[in-house]
């Protein structure tokens, strides 16, 4: 990793946790471009202004913390009309884990995630629409709906917590949720929540099916570390631990927290020095969500397929595979997929039709530059995999 990545994750436990840590002779704007790829520039700013000059973000950190309590403000209203009108919800992450933060208004995320009753579905994108939001069509295999606000931004509507994929292969089916929620006080309002033995699988299993889908940021790992922190009296350790070395993720915990103690300022020992460097280079290299990286494009099937070798899962792995390939979906593909791939004018619902067919030429025009690419993905995903092979998670 860099010495700027370095630097901010010594910020960023600073500010996460509430003490004081000095950022004099650290590069600012270095770590300004790093902490902003891993979403937690507001938590370094706080922690560094007390030490050194950050007056020239202090605008864009103004308008950025303005911008996010709008759209929290705006999210949570809705929630609140869904509730007044029957759909059974709870609030995943996000908002619900911001108060681990000594500075929970820092804590800002690109998104909010809710689990409704599948039941609620229909009425949950009646509402939705009503109060403004576009809302993206669920295809068949995918878990949640998609809705766009102008002001509350996105707001993902799980149905399921993952994909049937993610199900099998990431988690041998093993990883379940009760329909036990708690309530928490967000803002001067209630609102329901995942039981502490459920919250504490959903952060794990969350961060662990981002990891091996594309990757995942350090905010997911500090978002577990404190969690685990403030309310390790309050879930069965003793289950959580015993399921996680089942799942073969105990040694990605070891080193999560090794991190914790190195950065974060947590009491943890670190177990292996060199496996944490690895670890953390990925993580930067990746960004949030793995959305920075180059070479995260077949990682997924590569890493299902290689967990699947030699166990019970070597049936099923085709057929995880096959049940998500949707072949209406891939021929037209909805407009937020076209809008990713750069057909930006797919956003005009009537050119729609145009961005297929435009896509379709780029497909087959391209197919042979394509393929190269995709070889040069997998000879980096391939070295991806080893990462995954010491961390004990496949063979």
């Amino acid at each position: 990793m860099t010495e700027a990545f370095e630097n901010m994750l010594y910020l960023l436990g600073a500010g996460a946790r509430g003490y004081e840590i000095d950022a004099t002779g650290m590069d600012m704007t270095k770590i300004r471009e790093v902490a902003i790829l891993q979403g937690v520039w507001p938590i370094v700013y706080k922690a560094a202004e007390s030490t050194v000059n950050v007056n020239p973000w202090r605008s864009e950190f103004i308008f950025t913390m303005a911008n996010s309590i709008s759209r929290k403000e705006f999210t949570l209203s809705t929630i609140r009309k869904l509730e007044e009108n029957g759909v059974r919800y709870c609030i995943m992450k996000g908002a619900a884990i911001a108060g681990l933060y000594a500075l929970p208004e820092c804590r800002i995320s690109g998104d909010a995630d809710i689990y409704i009753n599948p039941d609620d579905e229909d009425k949950a994108i009646r509402i939705l629409k009503e109060n403004g939001y576009r809302v993206e069509e669920r295809t068949k295999n995918n878990h949640h709906v998609r809705a766009v606000h102008p002001v509350g931004g996105l707001l993902e509507v799980h149905v399921r917590m993952y994909s049937k994929t993610a199900e099998e292969m990431v988690f041998d089916n093993k990883v379940k949720y009760t329909d036990s929620y708690v309530k928490t006080t967000i803002d001067g309002h209630e609102y329901n929540v995942m039981n502490p033995d459920d919250e504490i699988l959903y952060l794990t299993a969350h961060y662990i099916k981002h990891l091996v889908n594309g990757g995942c940021g350090i905010r997911q790992i500090l978002d577990l570390l404190l969690y685990i922190d403030k309310n390790k009296d309050k879930f069965d350790t003793e289950k959580y631990y015993k399921l996680m070395e089942e799942l073969r993720y105990g040694k990605l915990l070891d080193i999560i927290k090794s991190v914790g103690g190195k950065y974060f300022g947590f009491d943890y020992p670190v177990t292996d020095e060199e496996l944490v460097e690895s670890f953390l280079t990925d993580t930067e290299n990746g960004g949030t969500f793995g959305a920075f990286a180059d070479d995260r494009k077949n990682f997924h099937s590569l890493y299902c397929k290689r967990r699947g070798v030699g166990s019970r899962m070597k049936n099923s792995v085709k057929l995880a595979l096959k049940r998500e390939k949707n072949i209406f979906y891939k021929l037209f593909p909805p407009r937020h997929e076209l809008l990713k791939g750069g057909y930006g004018y797919a956003k005009f619902i009537l050119l729609v039709p145009f961005a297929w067919v435009h896509r379709f030429f780029n497909i087959a025009f391209h197919r042979t530059r394509n393929r190269a690419e995709d070889r040069l993905s997998s000879e980096k995903a391939l070295k991806r995999l080893e990462l995954m092979k010491n961390l004990g998670m496949i063979d």
